[in-house]
């Protein structure tokens, strides 16, 4: 199962089984990883994540973030970093 998700999210992924006889130790530790990401759904949804307070850090348009900091959307506090 972990196999046809990682296919699905990263199509390239598949590479690291064939040709890494270990590649199951890159799975493993990808899995891991992920129990602590969350996947956005887009840019306005990052945004609407973080004024939330759902997430704490995100990938978002530099222009995006300034025009809902400037309409009230985001908090005064919220910074790019």
């Amino acid at each position: 199962m972990l196999t046809a998700l990682m296919q699905s999210v990263c199509p390239a992924c598949h590479m690291i089984r064939v040709l890494n006889p270990d590649g199951r130790r890159a799975y493993a530790k990808l899995k891991a990883f992920n129990e602590n990401v969350t996947f956005t759904p887009g840019n306005a949804g990052t945004l609407d994540m973080l004024n939330r307070g759902e997430i704490f850090m995100g990938p978002v348009w530099v222009d995006m973030f300034y025009s809902w900091k400037a309409d009230g959307k985001l908090p005064p506090s919220m910074k790019l970093a």
